[in-house]
C-alpha cells in the first residue's frame, strides 16, 4: 500500500510528533491510546521514512 501519492509532499503533522515524542518519554501514557490511534501512527512514520528516503534519492 502506498501512503504518499506520487509527487506529494509529506507534511510533518504536530499530533503524530506529539504522539511520537510521547511514546519515547512517558509509555504509561503512550499505552493508553487505541489500536486505531497507533496504526495510524505507524503509517505516518512510514510515510515520513519513504519520504525521507525518496529526498535522499533525489539528490546527487
Amino acid at each position: 500500500m502506498s501512503t504518499l501519492t506520487p509527487g506529494a509532499e509529506l507534511k510533518p503533522n504536530e499530533f503524530y510528533e506529539r504522539l511520537t515524542v510521547m511514546r519515547e518519554t512517558s509509555t504509561a501514557a503512550f499505552a493508553r491510546f487505541g489500536s486505531a490511534t497507533l496504526a495510524a501512527l505507524k503509517v505516518y512514520e512510514e510515510a515520513k521514512r519513504k519520504a525521507g528516503s525518496e529526498k535522499e534519492g533525489d539528490q546527487p
